[in-house]
């Protein structure tokens, strides 16, 4: 889950984006720097992954198209796993109650997507 779920849940129950747009900060750069940040949480583990992968001599992953491949899904699902979080985050008025739903709220939409694709083949 990224970070800013319970952040941006947080600072919506303390009214704080309001104190922030009257000492002079934009909505874009509001918004900007959580995405900023959340990239930032999301790349590291990912590039961990894409330097242990040949580290490991994984064999469905040795070849460059399909190392390639890989990387091209996660930039493209950073942004949405980004986005998905920040989205949902909206529903929750407490961020208390954010952090103990989000988690398992992730967890049953991959369970979901992974028994589909199950039942499908």
């Amino acid at each position: 889950m990224p970070l800013s779920t319970s952040s941006c849940c947080f600072k919506f129950q303390e009214k704080l984006r309001h104190v922030l747009r009257v000492s002079g900060v934009s909505t874009s750069v509001y918004w900007l720097q959580f995405f900023i940040a959340d990239a930032i949480i999301f790349l590291i583990p990912s590039t961990l992954l894409l330097i242990l992968i040949p580290a490991f001599k994984v064999p469905s992953l040795s070849p460059a198209p399909a190392m390639v491949c890989l990387v091209v899904a996660l930039l493209l699902f950073l942004p949405s796993a980004i986005l998905f979080s920040y989205v949902f985050s909206f529903l929750f008025k407490k961020w208390e109650f954010a952090q103990s739903v989000m988690p398992q709220l992730y967890l049953y939409v991959s369970v979901y997507q992974l028994f589909c694709s199950v039942t499908r083949s």
